[in-house]
């Protein structure tokens, strides 16, 4: 309660005193100053210190105004903004799902673990399906014979005197990297040749050295292939 030797009046909001009847309303903003009120804004190339929420500041630098929120210097843009280039909700319902769209999703449409097992590679189709890193061994040629596809990665047993020839990417394209094992497994002369247009290196020579005798043969570009192995001039 204020100050019992004084008489008091309420506006609403503020006791009053009363002096002769007539409130005292010294302290209080007059009508004047209300219409002379100028707020105040700081002009200067960098923001005030201890500045005050609601404060503003003009930016000489950049010729920006901003307003102190009681955290960080706002800028008070402006530019009118282009409420065209932002997303309504009509334009969101037509771009992009809703509730409604995904409760109606047909389930069946998307794969499940049942259907995966049948559409993807499991891993006893793989093991069936890629290369295994253990050789096969192909039963031994006694004759003339040029490479084909199947036989790349695999032991190839050759048995006489004969020549194995390595076929032109425009017979067979074998993919670069890829490699033929041959074999020699009985008394005789392989030799290693190349197509038309193929070229064959080997050091010293083409031919493997005797019986028990083997090569790797690896493609190391277009028509061009490496053998390495127990060779001979």
């Amino acid at each position: 309660m204020p100050n019992a030797k004084k008489a008091y009046v309420s506006d609403g909001t503020n006791w009053l005193p009363l002096v002769s009847g007539v409130p005292d309303m010294a302290g209080y903003a007059t009508t004047e100053y209300v219409d002379n009120y100028t707020p105040s804004i700081s002009v200067s190339a960098s923001p005030p210190a201890s500045p005050e929420q609601g404060e503003f500041w003009f930016d000489t630098d950049t010729n920006e105004l901003f307003m102190y929120d009681s955290v960080y210097w706002v800028e008070i843009s402006g530019t009118a903004i282009d409420l065209a280039e932002y997303l309504t909700i009509s334009s969101a319902s037509a771009t992009y799902a809703t509730q409604t769209d995904l409760d109606n999703i047909d389930l069946s449409l998307y794969l499940t673990q049942s259907s995966a097992s049948t559409t993807y590679l499991t891993q006893a189709s793989a093991s069936t399906t890629y290369e295994s890193k253990v050789l096969d061994i192909v039963a031994a040629k006694t004759s003339a014979y040029t490479f084909a596809s199947g036989d790349e990665n695999k032991i190839i047993e050759l048995n006489g005197t004969f020549t194995v020839t390595i076929p032109p990417d425009s017979t067979f394209n074998f993919p670069i990297g890829t490699y033929i094992n041959i074999l020699q497994i009985t008394s005789g002369t392989i030799t290693i040749a190349g197509g038309a247009g193929v070229t064959v290196n080997g050091a010293p020579g083409l031919k493997l050295n005797s019986q028990w005798s083997g090569a790797s043969i690896v493609k190391r570009s277009s028509n061009t292939w490496v053998a390495v192995g127990d060779l001979a001039a």
